[in-house]
């Protein structure tokens, strides 16, 4: 029986060695394939290459980046309307970054520092086109409205800017060589840039100043400089720069770091600079960032805002709702922030201009203006100079309680007379009696010219009833002239008519 088992297993293997293997299916034919490349490729990964020569790697680079600038100079010269060469040369920076973070190629960006720099000064400081004012702001690579020649230039210089960063805040080239390219001229002109058309490129600006003036002490006197150069231009030349508002913010972070009590050029600056751009026409595209650096520098010396607040009443818009409505704003947040005692002439005329914000025309200024009086410090001051206040604003606001056009300003006057009332009911009922004795005096002339009125009438008439040939001469006054004892003007010309008249007859 054991035998014949052995013999019956030596069968079946002898029967499956006759039988032919089954053939992979196609699938697992195409995985096998797939599998092998990727092993073929991991291995010639894996397998060292073997490099060339020191000095053949050298001299290869230093060509290969003598034939990039070459290009980038021609780009330039050809003003980037070469769309594909402007593409080139944007690779041609993204591999001079490269380099950078290379310690090996360090040694190949050093020596060629000086060719660099101005191959970059070339391309980035060109002519500025400007566009119609429909378009919207071009951004890098984005925009139906923006050509292929514009995509290529502006990806060009973003990546300029980008090796700018990296080349001027690299730790082993040394900061004095850097330093050298930092000249009066390369500061202005790259200021000028900020007039750019592209939002991106401004950002991209923005970002590389902040880093040369936080890194380049010595030469932060030269971007002030030059900052408070172009925003005198801005005021008094050009209102339609473009890169106000990136100035500004800049600015802001600069007015941080100056020190307490401000020096006499800061104050110097204030006063000249940030003060006169409220009247420029253009205020509402960098409003946001002249407000900053206001209220930084009021943090820092409170008692500029009394020249803020005259200047503001100075500069104060006509016809323009949208900068009164800013200038109420300000006016707000500066008041918090004054001291009152010093204040005390710019008062009336204050509070003047906010009756007419109120008393105007356009509902949005009179709204703002109105709601000036909620905030504490606007009430603590009117009851401080009451005695000033008072007796031109009450009646104002009296009148607006009954007579103003829209029914919601109408009622807030309503409750800010009340308020007032409640806060001084004395200097309340003082200015409130004055303007009912002022108003019954003038009701009382207008009745007693009216019996004047009447008086001549009926004796025209008993005059024209005695003699039909009768003229009715003319009246020194009446209700549709003026009366010559008014006021002292019309006191004057009506001497000056009797002795015109006088000197005729004679």
């Amino acid at each position: 029986m054991f035998d014949d088992t052995s013999v019956i297993i030596k069968m079946k293997k002898a029967e499956e060695i006759k039988q032919p293997k089954r053939k992979a299916s196609p699938t697992q034919k195409q995985a096998f394939q797939i599998v092998n490349q990727r092993i073929t490729s991991a291995q010639k990964a894996i397998v060292p290459i073997i490099k060339q020569p020191q000095c053949n790697l050298q001299e290869n680079m230093e060509k290969k980046l003598q034939k990039m600038l070459n290009e980038c100079l021609e780009s330039a010269k050809l003003q980037h309307r070469d769309s594909a060469l402007a593409l080139q040369c944007e690779i041609y920076f993204k591999d001079l970054n490269s380099y950078l973070k290379d310690q090996h190629l360090r040694s190949l960006i050093i020596p060629n520092l000086n060719k660099i720099v101005q191959t970059i000064q070339i391309i980035i400081f060109r002519p500025l086109y400007k566009l119609p004012q429909d378009l919207p702001n071009l951004t890098f690579g984005y925009g139906n409205l923006i050509e292929y020649k514009q995509f290529a230039v502006n990806k060009l210089f973003e990546s300029i800017y980008t090796f700018m960063y990296d080349l001027f805040q690299c730790d082993n080239i040394d900061s004095h060589q850097l330093r050298e390219f930092l000249t009066p001229s390369f500061i202005n002109q790259f200021i000028g840039l900020f007039d750019s058309e592209v939002y991106d490129e401004r950002s991209h600006l923005k970002t590389f100043l902040h880093r040369i003036y936080a890194k380049f002490v010595s030469r932060r006197k030269l971007i002030r400089k030059a900052i408070n150069d172009k925003l005198l231009e801005i005021i008094y030349e050009d209102d339609t720069f473009k890169g106000t508002d990136e100035l500004l913010n800049i600015l802001v972070a600069l007015i941080n770091g100056f020190s307490v009590p401000l020096s006499i050029d800061n104050i110097i600056f204030f006063r000249n600079v940030l003060i006169p751009l409220h009247k420029v026409r253009s205020l509402l595209e960098f409003k946001n960032g002249l407000w900053r650096c206001t209220m930084v520098y009021l943090s820092k010396d409170r008692t500029l805002a009394v020249l803020l607040i005259k200047a503001l009443l100075k500069y104060w818009p006509f016809g323009n709702s949208e900068k009164e409505i800013h200038y109420i704003e300000l006016l707000k947040e500066v008041l918090e922030v004054c001291e009152v005692d010093k204040i005390e002439h710019l008062v009336p005329p204050l509070f003047k201009q906010i009756a007419k914000c109120i008393s105007g025309s356009h509902l949005m200024t009179a709204d703002r203006a109105m709601c000036l009086f909620e905030e504490d410090h606007v009430l603590h001051l009117l009851l401080t100079y009451k005695d000033l206040v008072y007796p031109f604003f009450v009646p104002l606001v009296m009148n607006l309680a009954e007579t103003h056009w829209h029914p919601v300003l109408k009622e807030s006057s309503k409750q800010l007379s009340i308020i007032l009332q409640q806060v001084e009911p004395v200097a309340f009922e003082q200015a409130n009696s004055k303007i009912k004795k002022k108003q019954a005096s003038i009701q009382n002339q207008q009745e007693n010219r009216k019996i004047q009125d009447d008086k001549w009438e009926s004796l025209n008439k008993k005059l024209k009833l005695l003699n039909q040939e009768y003229i009715q001469p003319e009246l020194p006054f009446s209700v549709i002239k003026a009366v010559a004892n008014f006021n002292e003007l019309y006191q004057m010309i009506s001497v000056k008519i009797i002795s015109a008249n006088t000197n005729n007859f004679d």
